[in-house]
């Protein structure tokens, strides 16, 4: 039976480089067949000399604000520093800026070192980071004081206010006299302002030290913005992603997903996303690569910024509410199933998964030429599939009428129900599709 194992009867590939062993536990405890292939490979840097620079500008001018976007990495900037025998001063450099994580693990290896606990945004997005910097006060912003009104002391009773002296009585001039008349001052058009010396609101973030720590690549697009607000930048890298140190499992993934072998790939990070696209390029076979995880391949990424390269490539992908690895796999246990039609055929519930069969709740395995002969029925439920198509299915012109039938009676024995594959005398066989009260249509 499937009951509670959702993914039962599917291959689900796992790409990550890191908490691979959880995601596979976790696909694996809902029934799925994992098949793991590293994209990437993490390459600690603790010997780096970058990361060594940018440690120690941070602890000869403590930064303003420090950025922690992983937790792997924030944790990996640490452990680095004290292994130079300089954690502590590392600490307190950055315990006194202000301190933000992208998300949950990069904030709790920022309490975990001792730090005060970090602002972190609730979508785990470097946009809403970045939003919240831009939002900061100014360093030298103070609110305004009101000042008091002048305080006035009310007069005394025998205070008498002074009398207005009036004013001297002048002469009316003679009927000739002739004042002189006032020059008018010349005429002349204010200059117009010039816009390129208009000067905009000073950013918050002008003249501010904000060191990030960067999570295997570079982040152009978050530092750049960061500059362009006056910002001084400093670039921590902790890590670095590089190819994986066994490629061929990569590439029999790449074969595995172009030939439609597995039902869906999981990508937990943009880097192992791209890495395959960029594999699938240099073997000339992105193309094939597109199609699939457009059609019958299902992509899963655990977030948004993950699910980007393949944006890029019109590729759709199941992306969780919550950017977890269980919630990644609640989510192919709802889309997975969904993908495959069930067939109410010849009074019993058919649903044809990527290597097995469901029939009535209980999973039944299939062989490679099992799976072929049912896909290809299943494909025009109801209808008569020809020998000869289902030869073509087998493999070809080499497969007679003969090693048909045979391939049949053994589809006919791993189903448990022989009447699910029906003989028409002459032409071929077919699924009785038969509708019952309970059962909804064959979705599409």
């Amino acid at each position: 039976m499937v009951d509670g194992r959702e993914l039962a009867g599917f291959t689900v590939a796992v790409t990550a480089a890191r908490r691979a062993d959880e995601l596979a536990s976790l696909l694996e405890r809902r029934g799925a067949q994992v098949v793991h292939a590293p994209a990437l490979r993490i390459v600690p840097l603790s010997d780096d000399t970058e990361l060594r620079r940018a440690s120690r500008e941070c602890i000869a001018d403590p930064p303003d604000v420090v950025v922690a976007t992983t937790g792997i990495g924030f944790r990996g900037w640490i452990e680095a520093a004290e292994g130079w025998g300089v954690g502590g001063e590392l600490r307190e450099a950055l315990g006194s800026a202000r301190l933000l994580a992208r998300g949950p693990k990069a904030r709790g290896a920022v309490r975990a070192a001792g730090l005060p606990d970090p602002w972190s945004p609730a979508s785990e997005s470097s946009a809403e980071l970045l939003e919240h910097l831009h939002s900061l006060p100014s360093p030298d912003h103070h609110p305004p004081t009101r000042r008091s009104a002048p305080q006035t002391t009310p007069p005394s009773p025998d205070h008498h206010p002074p009398t207005r002296r009036s004013a001297p009585q002048t002469t009316p001039p003679s009927p000739d006299h002739h004042p002189p008349t006032r020059r008018s001052a010349p005429q002349t058009t204010p200059p117009s302002p010039d816009p390129r010396r208009r000067s905009a609101p000073e950013s918050p973030l002008a003249g501010r030290r904000v060191a990030v720590q960067l999570h295997g690549r570079p982040l152009p697009d978050f530092v750049e913005a960061l500059r362009l607000a006056g910002a001084h930048v400093i670039e921590v890298p902790v890590y670095r992603w590089t190819d994986p140190a066994d490629p061929s499992a990569l590439e029999n993934l790449l074969s595995s997903v172009c030939a439609g072998e597995v039902d869906a790939v999981t990508f937990t990070s943009a880097p192992a996303a791209a890495s395959l696209l960029s594999r699938a390029a240099d073997r000339g076979r992105l193309a094939e690569l597109v199609a699939a995880l457009r059609g019958p391949v299902l992509s899963a990424c655990v977030g948004p910024v993950t699910h980007r390269p393949l944006a890029e490539h019109a590729i759709p992908a199941v992306v969780p509410s919550r950017y977890r690895l269980g919630a990644l796999v609640r989510a192919l246990c709802e889309a997975l199933p969904d993908r495959c039609p069930l067939l109410p055929v010849g009074g019993h519930r058919l649903q044809l998964r990527g290597h097995a069969a469901v029939v009535d709740g209980a999973l039944k395995s299939l062989s490679p030429q099992g799976k072929a002969l049912l896909r290809a029925l299943a494909d025009r439920p109801g209808r008569v599939v020809s020998r000869r198509e289902l030869a073509d299915a087998l493999g070809g012109r080499d497969v007679d009428e003969h090693a048909v039938e045979q391939a049949v009676a053994r589809l006919r024995a791993s189903l448990g129900e022989p009447g699910l594959v029906q003989t028409v005398i002459k032409r071929g066989y077919r699924l009785p599709l038969e509708p019952m009260g309970d059962t909804p249509l064959c979705r599409p």
